[in-house]
Protein backbone atom coordinates (compact mmCIF):
# COMPACT_ATOMS: atom_id res chain seq x y z
CA UNK A 1 0.00 0.00 0.00
CA UNK A 2 1.12 3.14 -0.88
CA UNK A 3 2.13 5.88 2.02
CA UNK A 4 -0.24 8.53 1.96
CA UNK A 5 1.49 12.08 3.22
CA UNK A 6 0.17 13.89 5.50
CA UNK A 7 -0.63 17.74 4.36
CA UNK A 8 2.27 19.87 6.48
CA UNK A 9 0.50 22.45 8.71
CA UNK A 10 1.60 25.81 7.70
CA UNK A 11 4.33 28.19 9.84
CA UNK A 12 2.34 29.11 13.16
CA UNK A 13 3.89 31.98 14.45
CA UNK A 14 2.29 32.31 18.34
CA UNK A 15 2.24 35.50 19.90
CA UNK A 16 2.11 36.41 23.73
CA UNK A 17 -0.95 38.46 24.81
CA UNK A 18 -0.63 42.12 24.19
CA UNK A 19 0.27 42.64 28.05
CA UNK A 20 2.98 39.99 28.14
CA UNK A 21 6.85 41.45 28.99
CA UNK A 22 8.76 42.22 25.46
CA UNK A 23 10.60 39.46 26.46
CA UNK A 24 7.90 36.75 26.38
CA UNK A 25 7.41 37.53 22.55
CA UNK A 26 10.48 35.34 22.01
CA UNK A 27 10.10 31.85 20.21
CA UNK A 28 10.54 29.61 22.85
CA UNK A 29 9.87 26.20 20.95
CA UNK A 30 11.36 26.09 17.76
CA UNK A 31 10.43 22.99 14.76
CA UNK A 32 11.76 23.48 11.72
CA UNK A 33 11.25 21.47 8.96
CA UNK A 34 10.14 18.61 11.04
CA UNK A 35 9.37 14.97 9.32
CA UNK A 36 8.73 12.03 11.12
CA UNK A 37 6.51 9.03 10.20
CA UNK A 38 6.12 5.90 12.78
CA UNK A 39 9.39 3.30 12.02
CA UNK A 40 7.07 0.22 10.66
CA UNK A 41 5.99 -0.40 6.77
CA UNK A 42 3.60 1.66 4.88
CA UNK A 43 3.65 4.32 7.90
CA UNK A 44 1.83 7.24 7.67
CA UNK A 45 3.84 10.52 6.97
CA UNK A 46 2.09 12.28 10.09
CA UNK A 47 4.60 15.33 9.83
CA UNK A 48 5.69 16.88 6.41
CA UNK A 49 8.60 20.16 6.82
CA UNK A 50 6.58 20.66 9.49
CA UNK A 51 7.26 24.72 10.94
CA UNK A 52 6.59 26.13 14.12
CA UNK A 53 8.01 29.07 16.42
CA UNK A 54 5.65 29.67 19.76
CA UNK A 55 6.19 31.93 22.03
CA UNK A 56 5.07 31.93 25.79
CA UNK A 57 1.53 31.17 26.87
CA UNK A 58 -0.60 28.32 25.65
CA UNK A 59 0.12 26.39 22.21
CA UNK A 60 -3.42 23.72 21.94
CA UNK A 61 -2.45 20.92 19.43
CA UNK A 62 -5.78 19.64 18.51
CA UNK A 63 -6.51 16.10 16.21
CA UNK A 64 -8.39 13.02 16.05
CA UNK A 65 -6.67 9.81 17.33
CA UNK A 66 -3.68 8.76 15.06
CA UNK A 67 -2.64 12.12 13.93
CA UNK A 68 0.29 12.33 15.47
CA UNK A 69 -0.37 14.71 19.10
CA UNK A 70 0.97 12.15 21.26
CA UNK A 71 4.06 11.61 19.10
CA UNK A 72 4.76 15.42 18.56
CA UNK A 73 5.05 16.10 22.13
CA UNK A 74 7.52 12.73 22.36
CA UNK A 75 9.59 14.23 19.22
CA UNK A 76 9.78 17.90 21.44
CA UNK A 77 10.85 15.61 24.16
CA UNK A 78 13.27 13.23 23.07
CA UNK A 79 12.08 10.29 23.48
CA UNK A 80 11.50 10.14 19.29
CA UNK A 81 13.96 11.03 16.86
CA UNK A 82 12.92 13.25 13.85
CA UNK A 83 13.39 12.12 9.87
CA UNK A 84 15.01 15.21 9.25
CA UNK A 85 14.45 18.38 10.52
CA UNK A 86 15.44 20.09 14.05
CA UNK A 87 13.39 21.28 17.30
CA UNK A 88 14.93 23.80 19.73
CA UNK A 89 13.56 24.73 23.30
CA UNK A 90 14.22 28.24 24.72
CA UNK A 91 16.62 30.44 23.51
CA UNK A 92 20.20 28.81 22.21
CA UNK A 93 22.38 31.03 25.28
CA UNK A 94 19.58 29.66 27.88
CA UNK A 95 21.93 28.95 31.03
CA UNK A 96 19.98 26.22 31.66
CA UNK A 97 20.63 22.51 30.18
CA UNK A 98 17.94 21.95 27.59
CA UNK A 99 16.67 19.24 29.58
CA UNK A 100 16.02 21.15 32.40
CA UNK A 101 13.85 23.88 30.07
CA UNK A 102 11.32 21.09 29.60
CA UNK A 103 9.03 18.77 31.50
CA UNK A 104 7.17 15.69 30.18
CA UNK A 105 5.99 13.08 32.10
CA UNK A 106 3.91 10.25 29.26
CA UNK A 107 0.43 9.75 31.09
CA UNK A 108 0.61 6.05 29.75
CA UNK A 109 3.87 5.41 32.11
CA UNK A 110 3.96 3.18 35.19
CA UNK A 111 8.04 4.20 35.70
CA UNK A 112 7.62 5.92 39.24
CA UNK A 113 4.08 4.16 40.20
CA UNK A 114 5.86 2.39 43.15
CA UNK A 115 6.72 6.03 44.51
CA UNK A 116 4.39 7.51 47.49
CA UNK A 117 3.25 10.69 46.08
CA UNK A 118 4.94 13.14 47.97
CA UNK A 119 8.21 11.76 47.16
CA UNK A 120 7.20 11.59 43.56
CA UNK A 121 6.59 15.14 43.82
CA UNK A 122 10.19 16.10 45.93
CA UNK A 123 11.76 13.66 43.01
CA UNK A 124 10.58 16.50 40.24
CA UNK A 125 11.68 19.10 42.46
CA UNK A 126 14.78 18.48 42.14
CA UNK A 127 17.09 20.15 39.57
CA UNK A 128 14.12 22.52 38.57
CA UNK A 129 15.56 26.64 39.33
CA UNK A 130 11.73 27.93 38.31
CA UNK A 131 10.03 25.32 40.61
CA UNK A 132 7.45 27.23 43.00
CA UNK A 133 6.04 25.79 45.98
CA UNK A 134 3.36 28.40 45.83
CA UNK A 135 2.20 26.69 42.48
CA UNK A 136 2.28 23.48 43.69
CA UNK A 137 0.45 24.34 46.71
CA UNK A 138 -2.74 25.94 44.27
CA UNK A 139 -2.48 22.33 42.27
CA UNK A 140 -2.95 20.39 45.21
CA UNK A 141 -5.66 22.14 46.63
CA UNK A 142 -6.95 22.47 43.30
CA UNK A 143 -7.26 18.68 42.16
CA UNK A 144 -7.53 18.06 46.03
CA UNK A 145 -4.64 15.82 46.21
CA UNK A 146 -3.79 16.43 49.71
CA UNK A 147 -5.67 13.15 51.18
CA UNK A 148 -3.60 11.27 48.97
CA UNK A 149 0.04 12.31 49.34
CA UNK A 150 1.26 9.37 51.64
CA UNK A 151 -0.31 6.47 49.02
CA UNK A 152 1.85 5.19 46.29
CA UNK A 153 1.30 5.57 43.06
CA UNK A 154 0.16 2.38 42.49
CA UNK A 155 -2.59 2.76 44.56
CA UNK A 156 -4.24 5.59 43.64
CA UNK A 157 -6.98 6.05 40.53
CA UNK A 158 -5.72 6.84 37.02
CA UNK A 159 -7.42 10.01 37.57
CA UNK A 160 -5.57 11.33 40.57
CA UNK A 161 -2.44 10.21 39.29
CA UNK A 162 -2.79 11.88 36.28
CA UNK A 163 -3.63 15.15 38.11
CA UNK A 164 -0.44 14.45 40.66
CA UNK A 165 1.41 14.59 37.48
CA UNK A 166 -0.01 17.67 35.92
CA UNK A 167 0.18 19.48 39.74
CA UNK A 168 4.26 18.68 39.38
CA UNK A 169 4.05 20.13 35.58
CA UNK A 170 2.23 23.03 36.65
CA UNK A 171 4.53 23.92 39.63
CA UNK A 172 7.76 22.59 37.75
CA UNK A 173 8.40 26.17 36.49
CA UNK A 174 10.10 24.51 32.96
CA UNK A 175 10.72 27.13 29.80
CA UNK A 176 7.98 24.30 27.76
CA UNK A 177 5.69 22.01 29.52
CA UNK A 178 4.18 19.11 27.57
CA UNK A 179 0.88 18.00 28.77
CA UNK A 180 -0.71 15.18 26.67
CA UNK A 181 -4.44 14.88 26.53
CA UNK A 182 -4.89 16.10 29.91
CA UNK A 183 -7.97 16.33 30.56
CA UNK A 184 -8.57 12.58 30.10
CA UNK A 185 -9.84 10.74 32.75
CA UNK A 186 -10.41 14.22 35.04
CA UNK A 187 -13.63 14.30 37.05
CA UNK A 188 -15.51 17.50 36.06
CA UNK A 189 -14.56 19.65 38.98
CA UNK A 190 -10.83 18.69 38.17
CA UNK A 191 -11.10 19.74 34.79
CA UNK A 192 -12.54 23.16 35.38
CA UNK A 193 -9.51 23.76 38.22
CA UNK A 194 -7.29 23.04 34.90
CA UNK A 195 -9.01 24.61 32.67
CA UNK A 196 -8.85 27.85 34.88
CA UNK A 197 -5.34 27.35 35.78
CA UNK A 198 -4.49 27.33 31.99
CA UNK A 199 -5.97 30.60 31.28
CA UNK A 200 -4.47 32.48 34.34
CA UNK A 201 -1.27 30.82 32.75
CA UNK A 202 -1.83 32.33 29.41
CA UNK A 203 -3.07 35.32 30.23
CA UNK A 204 0.35 35.54 32.39
CA UNK A 205 2.86 33.70 31.33
CA UNK A 206 6.24 34.21 32.59
CA UNK A 207 8.13 33.48 29.62
CA UNK A 208 7.03 29.88 29.80
CA UNK A 209 4.92 27.75 26.77
CA UNK A 210 2.21 25.00 27.80
CA UNK A 211 1.55 23.03 24.57
CA UNK A 212 -1.92 21.13 25.41
CA UNK A 213 -2.73 17.83 23.58
CA UNK A 214 -6.54 16.92 22.85
CA UNK A 215 -9.14 16.05 20.56
CA UNK A 216 -10.90 19.04 21.27
CA UNK A 217 -10.08 22.55 22.72
CA UNK A 218 -12.63 22.92 25.43
CA UNK A 219 -9.81 22.94 28.08
CA UNK A 220 -8.07 25.92 26.48
CA UNK A 221 -7.72 29.21 26.82
CA UNK A 222 -10.40 30.70 23.95
CA UNK A 223 -7.62 33.25 22.91
CA UNK A 224 -4.81 30.44 22.61
CA UNK A 225 -3.70 29.73 19.50
CA UNK A 226 -4.15 26.02 17.94
CA UNK A 227 -2.46 24.04 15.40
CA UNK A 228 -4.41 21.57 14.36
CA UNK A 229 -3.37 17.87 12.77
CA UNK A 230 -6.04 17.23 11.17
Amino acid sequence: MPVRPATPPATLPVACPASCPAACAQPLLHLDALCWSAPFPGALILFDRLTLQAGAGVLGVIGDEGRGKSALLRLIAGELRPDAGSILIGAPADPVAPRQRLFWCDPQSDRHDGLVARDYLAMQRQGRPGWSEAALAAQLEGFALHEHLDKRLEMLSTGTRRKLRLAAALASGATLVLLDDPGAALDARSQRHLAEALRQHHDAPAGRLIVVTGHDDRLMPAVAPRLSLD
